[in-house]
Order: structure tokens, then sequence, then C-alpha cells
């Protein structure tokens, strides 16, 4: 081969060269690019997790508190009618 052919290929060689590595970091960057919209998603999710949990919860007191309030309601009514006694004597005692 003459001098320029091989400098002719030797420049070929190293733009493809350049050429693959641009584009190894193309795809590094991509990769990167994806990988923290998984992290956000995932925090968002994590987030969204936490606060269905925090309502949930909140659901849960609310409706213990009213049951409560309905139990003691209902006592205070039998009470007004007479229907709760006083003493030991429990329903399904022994009489």
């Amino acid at each position: 081969m003459e001098k320029g052919e091989e400098d002719q290929l030797e420049r070929e060689a190293e733009i493809e060269f350049a050429r693959r590595q641009k584009a190894l970091e193309l795809q590094r960057e991509e990769n990167e690019r994806q990988w923290m919209q998984y992290e956000e998603a995932a925090q968002r999710w994590v987030d969204s997790e936490r606060e269905r949990i925090r309502l949930e919860e909140l659901e849960a007191l609310e409706e213990a508190r009213r049951k409560e309030e309905a139990k003691a309601e209902y006592k205070k009514r039998l009470a007004r009618r007479g229907g709760l006694r006083q003493g030991g004597r429990t329903r399904g005692g022994k009489r």
C-alpha cells in the first residue's frame, strides 16, 4: 500500500472510532436520563403511597371517633329513657 492509502485508512479508522465513542456517550446520557426518570417516578409513587396510607389512617381514626360518639349518644338516649340500670346485673345474667 502506498503511504497515502495508509493515511486514508488511518483517518477513516479514527473517524469510525470517534463516531463509536460519540454513540457510546450518547447512549450513556440516554441511559442516565431514563434512570433519572425511573427514580423520579419511583419517588412519586412512594410519596403517593405514603399520602394514601396517611389518609387511610385518618379515615380509620375518624371512623373510630364516630363510633365512639354514636355509642355515647346511644347510652345517653338509653339513660334518658331509663334503659340503663345501675348495679351489677347485666344482660343474660342470673335472675
